[in-house]
């Protein structure tokens, strides 16, 4: 920045002195002109050509010493914009060194931690994992045995039990308090990580496993409902079938004893030995 406003401050004296210089040979100019034409040394015309000559070099003069004062401020802006160029090249090189120093130190401080014998065997870690265990375990054979609710037991008053003793199953799954086994297995300095986040899911996963029962809660009523309209539809139906094969076995059996009976009929030799086989088989049709 200061190299920056000496560019410009050079810029503006050097500008200033090539002004200075201009208004004094102007001023010298007219000065000698003016005597030149008191003195009559040439005829006045001559006299302006000389002057217009003379004043035409000094011209140029000034307008090369501009050039020079631009191309001098020129050089000295780029080598000023370069060198802040690099400076910045070699910051970001000493940033990226220092990140990766610090990366590479926080690492280590990870590994020295994680290498910590009461990190890799927790006191008390075995048994709270046991614990654990057990209790999964002893929740999941009461889901398996609530999960054994299939037709033909599927009722809606089996169905409402089953979803009561599934509530009462969430209930006291949200009542375990598994932050507190999670804690357990870290010092005091650890331990604040596992205040909010955990409560937050358990209460997030309380409310989605209580939609998932209450979803499937409707799914099996309705499975409920539609397997005692289609059992009342069967029993209807076997009721149906049952009459009509009772009636097509006693018209079957009719049939069978008409049959008999003209057999009869054609073995019989006399009219007395017709009308005791008509009796009889008379009978057995009233029976």
């Amino acid at each position: 920045e200061d190299q920056k406003k000496w560019i410009m401050e050079l810029d503006t004296v050097l500008g200033q002195y090539e002004s200075d210089r201009t208004t004094k040979i102007t001023a010298v100019l007219k000065k000698y002109s003016a005597l030149l034409e008191d003195v009559s040394y040439m005829m006045p015309p001559d006299i302006h050509r000389l002057i217009d000559g003379e004043a035409m070099m000094m011209n140029q003069a000034i307008l090369a010493n501009r050039r020079a004062v631009a191309r001098l401020v020129l050089q000295a802006t780029e080598k000023h914009l370069q060198k802040g160029l690099l400076l910045r090249l070699h910051w970001e090189d000493k940033v990226q060194d220092w990140t990766r120093l610090k990366v590479q130190a926080s690492v280590d401080r990870f590994r020295e931690f994680m290498s910590d014998p009461l990190i890799q065997e927790p006191r008390g870690v075995q048994g709270t994992l046991e614990s654990m265990r057990a209790k999964q375990e002893h929740l999941s054979q009461k889901l398996q045995t609530e999960l054994s609710l299939v037709p033909p037991r599927c009722s809606k008053e089996l169905v409402s039990e089953w979803h009561s003793s599934l509530s009462a199953l969430h209930e006291q799954i949200g009542d375990e308090k598994h932050s507190g086994c999670f804690a357990a297995l870290c010092s005091d300095k650890h331990s604040g990580c596992f205040d909010a986040a955990p409560q937050a899911a358990f209460e997030c996963l309380a409310r989605r496993a209580a939609a998932v029962s209450q979803s499937l809660f409707r799914f099996m009523r309705g499975a409920a409902e539609l397997w005692e309209v289609h059992t009342a539809r069967l029993q209807r139906a076997d009721r149906q079938l049952k009459v009509q094969l009772e009636e097509v076995r006693q018209a079957h059996q009719r049939e069978n004893q008409v049959r008999r009976l003209f057999s009869h009929v054609h073995q019989c030799e006399n009219w007395s030995s017709l009308e005791s086989s008509h009796a009889r088989h008379h009978q057995d049709l009233a029976i």
